[in-house]
């Protein structure tokens, strides 16, 4: 089983692909998100783990869905739609 900080390091990384793939930039997910671009950077490496409730928006901002997002507190899993 993975440790909490590798699966949350592999969701923000499968976030930030996903982003990627979409092609938004950064600054273009951020104003989405009313974030500023330097801290959606952060999430995306793991450097500042948002709020389960920004894990939501965030996800449902790119169309990935969530699931068993909370064991313990702890983000376990994602999957794209």
């Amino acid at each position: 089983m993975q440790s909490p900080i590798e699966t949350i390091e592999a969701l923000t990384s499968r976030l930030r692909a996903r982003r990627k793939s979409l092609g938004l930039s950064q600054e273009d997910l951020a104003a989405r998100l009313s974030v500023s671009p330097a801290l959606l950077c952060k999430w995306e490496r793991s450097k500042i783990t948002p709020a389960m409730g920004r894990y939501l928006q965030w996800a449902q901002t790119l169309g990935v869905e969530l699931y068993d997002i909370e064991q313990h507190g702890k983000v376990i899993g994602a999957v794209s739609q």
